[in-house]
């Protein structure tokens, strides 16, 4: 079992070295490409026009230098994803750009992948904007799942190796499982962890147990009582 895709967004002026090495790392794991995106606004659409004499010829000019500022733009966000496969010459991956609505752009890109990578970005960035329309058309509209990954992450080799499952019988949990089961069928260690339980709740997690055990025979349950700490801390 494998990840076909893994969605990388690109800003030409951000940091993409961690979020890139998550997405790297976990395509080796888990043998998939990498598609590095790079979605903006439509040319037409970041223009402010003025009305006043002359604004016709006006606008094919200002239009004319929004695009070459788009290209630009693209250009960079290009090479600093291929700087950046370069160094995994064995994973394959391709870049695209796409204009339009960014949030639509990153939800139909990742609906047609296995998993997106999003960089953190601080929300005092200039390009905090753009990040927020990414994660929202990957969050709330592309149903797929997504890893998020620290501006600053010393990310390890070994990442997917261990996978943790924070486990309650319920539809988002099923849900959570099922799009993690690529990393379920590869990883060392799989441990599942809930707060508190009562007669149906150690039930499900036996049958849970038994249902990963068809996956990976090194499952492990942690039971931690509600009373003990704080359910959050977990």
């Amino acid at each position: 079992m494998k990840l076909a895709r893994i969605l990388l967004p690109v800003h030409p002026r951000c940091d993409i070295a961690p979020a890139a090495k998550v997405a790297f790392t976990l395509a080796k794991r888990l043998e998939s490409t990498v598609e590095g995106l790079h979605p903006a606004p439509r040319a037409v659409d970041q223009l402010v026009i003025q009305d006043e004499a002359g604004a016709p010829l006006q606008y094919e000019l200002l239009l004319e230098e929004v695009k070459k500022q788009l290209k630009s733009e693209r250009d960079t966000a290009r090479r600093l994803f291929e700087r950046e496969a370069a160094h995994y010459p064995e994973i394959q991956s391709d870049f695209m750009g796409c204009d339009g609505n960014v949030s639509g752009i990153v939800a139909h890109r990742g609906r047609l992948s296995d998993l997106t990578v999003l960089s953190t970005i601080d929300d005092s960035a200039p390009e905090q904007d753009f990040w927020s329309d990414v994660r929202d058309g990957a969050i709330f509209h592309s149903a797929r799942p997504i890893v998020i990954t620290p501006q600053e992450a010393d990310v390890p080799d070994t990442l997917g190796e261990t996978v943790v499952i924070a486990w309650k019988d319920s539809v988002e949990s099923a849900r959570a499982i099922g799009a993690a089961r690529p990393f379920i069928v590869r990883a060392k260690a799989v441990h599942v962890v809930t707060a508190g339980t009562d007669g149906a709740d150690e039930e499900s997690i036996k049958d849970l147990e038994d249902y990963l055990s068809l996956y990976n025979s090194d499952i492990e349950v942690h039971v931690v009582g509600r009373n003990k700490r704080n359910v959050a801390e977990l």
